[in-house]
């Protein structure tokens, strides 16, 4: 699930862009990361694979 996030979040929020400095790589991520601190279609989208996969195991 991480590698997911982490992969859309690179496309969206940090692919092609210059960052002059680690802070403002983070700053950027962190903005991005902010509208996912509560649930929503996007991580839940993200993250059905592994709940689908969970479910099969039951």
């Amino acid at each position: 699930m991480r590698k997911r996030v982490w992969k859309l979040t690179r496309r969206l929020a940090t692919h092609n862009l210059y960052f002059s400095s680690l802070d403002v790589l983070q700053t950027a991520v962190e903005t991005y990361f902010d509208p996912w601190q509560k649930p929503n279609r996007v991580l839940q989208r993200l993250c059905s694979f592994i709940k689908t996969l969970c479910l099969e195991w039951i």
